[in-house]
């Protein structure tokens, strides 16, 4: 394997890749918009360009990304890959008191940061552009509106003696009007675009494997479905009767089209009840078949509970009342086991982590994200951490920026080999390269 050499480049860090450096010599000289998807290696063209300018023209670098753990991750690419010291190369976050930043602001070369510190600090007067030789935008597409990437191009532009930008992107948006707008704002000349399957991309794009296993559901399982499906079929039917639906046949309605039809139905309160009550047995059936016993039995008891308070909706009540429910609700209290997955994810990851092989297992719910840990935790050789995303949900707080970023450090020093995550892995992160993805 053959490496990039540079002055400012550690020995062996950085593969030679043909597309990344036909993209970062054009970028040294040209503002230029880097559209390509994750794992193409955008941050290394970054850097590419990065030390190009530092070791040719000098003056600083300021590298923006819209996150604490873009802004954390970025700082620890560039120090890993560059020759530049730690005291070189500083994160700046509103944390840090405005008189320690003014002194950042002198004495370091790459400064890292989120864009609205930036803009706070252009609008107040602690700092000046004149001296930045490069700014890189991160996910650039954000570079829209009041957006503080549009302010801080602006005042690059005016105050630098020879600005040069480069914006970094997976998805510019799919309008024309909206990419147009970025390359307005970001003052950008030269728009390079690449895809896995671009010639000079294709040989450096690893081949995945895809293996489906399929997996039984139990009888008490195979008994809740058949139960659920009963009354979801009878709402089907008062739905198909009264014309919102041509048919009853759950295998041909799906849950979008049912939701959509809460703008159609108007002063038809019993096809109001019919329509809210199947998207809460569609929901219900597809936590039985893809999650389990225990995600469904929190599920179905947030609905009876809700429907005891006060101003419950009358279709809710009705729901809870049915004797179907009430029979699911038994069987639920005597199912201890798991849903059949997770024996069969305990066999697949004992099979295949060994060494300091790891493993990521997505799953689309986060109590299953906590059932999967609960259970891996006590299988030998799996030892497995939670990752779920920064928004709070009902009542149940996300993990904050800090926290994703403290995991996923941890889960590349191999403290853990099991990252279960909600598929939600958030805008940019570098999730760390794995032997395993299972899709739960």
């Amino acid at each position: 394997m053959q490496y990039v050499e540079h002055p400012l480049l550690r020995e062996g860090k950085i593969e030679r890749r043909i597309y990344q450096e036909v993209i970062a010599a054009k970028a040294s000289e040209k503002n230029t918009l880097v559209v390509a998807p994750t794992a193409l290696g955008k941050t290394i063209i970054a850097i590419m360009v990065m030390v190009h300018v530092l070791h040719r023209r000098g003056g600083k670098i300021l590298f923006l990304s819209p996150t604490k753990p873009l802004v954390h991750q970025h700082r620890r690419s560039i120090i890993e890959k560059t020759k530049l010291s730690e005291e070189e190369v500083i994160t700046l976050t509103g944390e840090i008191p405005p008189e320690k930043r003014r002194e950042f602001y002198e004495t370091s070369k790459v400064i890292v940061s989120t864009p609205q510190v930036i803009e706070n600090d252009l609008i107040r007067g602690y700092l000046n552009l004149r001296d930045f030789s490069l700014v890189i935008f991160d996910e650039a597409h954000r570079a829209v509106g009041n957006y503080s990437y549009v302010y801080i191009a602006e005042r690059y532009v005016r105050e630098a003696e020879n600005p040069l930008i480069l914006g970094l992107t997976a998805s510019p948006g799919g309008e024309k009007e909206k990419i147009e707008e970025v390359m307005r704002n970001l003052y950008i000349e030269n728009l390079e675009v690449r895809t896995e399957k671009d010639p000079d991309v294709r040989p450096y794009v690893h081949r995945i494997e895809i293996e489906w296993r399929r997996v039984q559901l139990p009888r008490n399982f195979r008994e809740i479905k058949a139960l659920l499906t009963s009354i979801l079929r009878d709402y089907l039917s008062v739905l198909k009767k009264k014309g919102y639906l041509e048919t009853r046949d759950m295998r041909k309605v799906s849950r979008k089209e049912i939701l959509e039809l809460a703008s159609k139905i108007s002063g038809d309160p019993e096809a109001l009840i019919a329509q809210a009550n199947s998207v809460r047995l569609m929901h219900a059936l597809e936590l039985l078949e893809t999650q389990g016993a225990t995600p469904l039995r929190k599920y179905l008891e947030r609905l009876k509970e809700t429907s005891l308070g006060r101003g419950a909706q009358k279709s809710l009540r009705e729901l809870v009342s049915d004797s179907r429910f009430s029979r699911v609700m038994e069987i639920l209290k005597g199912i201890n086991e798991s849903h059949p997955k997770m024996k069969e994810l305990k066999r697949i990851l004992s099979k295949e982590l060994f060494g300091d092989k790891r493993a990521i297992v997505f799953t689309q719910y986060r109590d299953t994200v906590k059932e999967i840990v609960n259970e891996l935790s006590d299988e030998k050789g799996i030892k497995p951490i939670a990752f779920i995303g920064q928004a709070n949900r009902s009542g149940e707080r996300g993990m904050s920026q800090k926290e994703q970023v403290e995991i996923l450090e941890k889960f590349r020093s191999g403290k853990y080999n099991v990252l279960v995550a909600t598929s939600v892995a958030e805008e940019g992160l570098d999730i760390p390269s794995v032997d395993l993805v299972v899709f739960y």
